[in-house]
């Protein structure tokens, strides 16, 4: 029994130094990792100054990518009241189908819309659509260039590196706050820039060259005739803005600055680096400023919704570059215009089938929402957020889509897509049933039409002249 004691006091002895070893050894391997990632930073930072005092390659802009337009009618089309309800599944031929771009970051659970607490009182303050923020900058930090000059460029950017660390940290932290996206991040970052450096000029760019780089996004700094330019690498599809190809990789102009021409171009990479991405799983987290109320009723079914968006978030949502309509599909509604949108539209679905409850959600779009071209709204093609529904008087076919979608998946959790005829954008639905109607098979599932602008239509019903009109297939789930 003496024996047995001995061991056990010989094992409990021995458990904290075991706990010890083990926090000892974490200890030290995060000790490792942080002496490894300063060595590479400061190699890499040493290495992109020496690059860039070497002589820029020359490049010359693409033309901007037009914004599709489409020749939409004057007024919706309407469903004849002696039209024949359709019920054999009828298949719509594809010409291709668009896949989402690689990984969209990670969803996170939406919190409750309130407004968002950042340290405003650091020394340097600035607004971000509405939202008071701040970073530690002081006017001693302030970097001037004395030309665009390659030399002079490097000198600048390495009086950058050598002080902007902490600041890198707090933009970060920052983007955590706010729940910011790729594209959020860099308009963070540019606000800032702008706001401590002087809007546009060669310094903001030069500091957000480095707060870019910093988070690891692949960007290159271009000359110009008359400033210097950010150019940021992006897989995803965006029109109206003039871009590069460099070494395989679309670099768009995004700042609204230049239209084209030639650049020198410092073409330095850092291992790692990854492209911006449009998608947005969740809109940020701004500061609550209401917009007038929106009131959209569809009396036939008795629904009556009242939706105030943040004027915040809508100027957020107008300053996105034009991009392809699976960005703005998959961009969910804020947590704030869920919670007034939803609940009677779940009431009005209540007890009823896919097939039924798709079809009410379906006409409350028919019927609730005015139509008007975009040329006629906005005198050009502009394509809305589901959120900005509920600011302007008038939506068309893309948008209308756009919501549908967005309200099939809160309410139904199906799966969806969009249909893209040459001058019309329609969107489809994986009911877990049969196919009623028309349909689009995507790999071995059937996707039935839904048209939220063919008014008074049916799920099932693609608009006439269409049924049989090839389309293009956009995914978004």
């Amino acid at each position: 029994m003496k024996r047995y004691t001995l061991v056990l006091v010989l094992l409990l002895a021995a458990a904290p130094l075991a706990a010890q070893t083990r926090r000892e050894a974490l200890l030290e391997y995060q000790s490792r990792r942080r002496r490894a990632y300063t060595e590479f930073r400061e190699d890499y930072r040493k290495a992109c100054a020496d690059f860039m005092r070497k002589r820029w390659e020359a490049f010359r802009a693409e033309a901007p990518v037009p914004v599709p337009e489409r020749k939409e009618p004057d007024r919706p089309v309407m469903r004849q009241p002696d039209a024949p309800v359709i019920r054999t599944p009828k298949p719509i031929v594809p010409n291709r189908i668009v896949e989402l771009p690689e990984a969209p970051p990670e969803a996170r659970p939406a919190p409750v819309a309130t407004p968002t607490k950042i340290d405003a009182s650091r020394t340097c303050r600035f607004a971000f659509y509405g939202t008071e923020c701040s970073v530690s900058l002081g006017p001693d930090q302030h970097v001037r260039l004395a030309s665009r000059a390659e030399n002079s460029v490097a000198d600048a950017w390495e009086r950058i590196a050598g002080s902007y660390d902490r600041v890198a940290a707090e933009c970060s932290e920052m983007k955590e706050q706010l729940r910011l996206n790729d594209w959020g991040y860099y308009d963070l970052v540019r606000t800032l820039a702008d706001a401590y450096c002087g809007r546009a000029t060669d310094e903001s760019t030069l500091v957000q060259s480095f707060l870019m780089a910093e988070a690891g996004y692949k960007v290159r700094l271009a000359r110009g005739r008359e400033r210097l330019h950010l150019l940021l690498a992006l897989d995803d599809r965006v029109y109206a803005r003039p871009y590069f190809r460099i070494g395989g990789q679309t670099f768009y102009l995004l700042d609204g600055s230049a239209t084209g021409g030639q650049f020198s171009i410092c073409n330095f990479s850092i291992p790692g680096e990854r492209v911006l991405s449009l998608s947005m799983p969740e809109p940020p987290l701004l500061s609550d400023a209401p917009a007038a109320p929106a009131v959209r009723n569809d009396a036939q079914d008795g629904i009556s919704t009242t939706v105030t968006p943040n004027r915040n978030l809508l100027d957020f949502l107008e300053d996105y570059p034009p991009c392809y309509w699976n960005i703005y599909a998959s961009a969910r509604l804020s947590a704030s215009v869920r919670e007034q949108l939803l609940p009677p539209l779940r009431r009005a679905i209540a007890g009823k089938g896919e097939y039924q409850a798709a079809a009410i959600l379906l006409h409350y779009l028919h019927r609730a929402f005015p139509y008007k071209t975009d040329d006629a709204q906005f005198g050009g093609e502009r394509t809305l957020f589901a959120e900005e529904m509920f600011f302007f008087p008038y939506s068309d076919c893309e948008d209308r889509s756009v919501l549908f979608v967005q309200l099939v998946g809160e309410l139904l959790q199906l799966k969806t897509v969009l249909l893209y005829y040459p001058n019309h954008i329609a969107a489809a639905v994986r009911f877990h049933g049969e196919a009623v109607g028309d349909y689009v098979s995507v790999g071995r599932e059937r996707y039935t039409v839904c048209d939220p602008t063919y008014i008074g239509a049916e799920i099932g019903e693609a608009m006439p002249g269409l049924e049989q009109t090839p389309v293009e297939i956009i995914r978004i789930d």
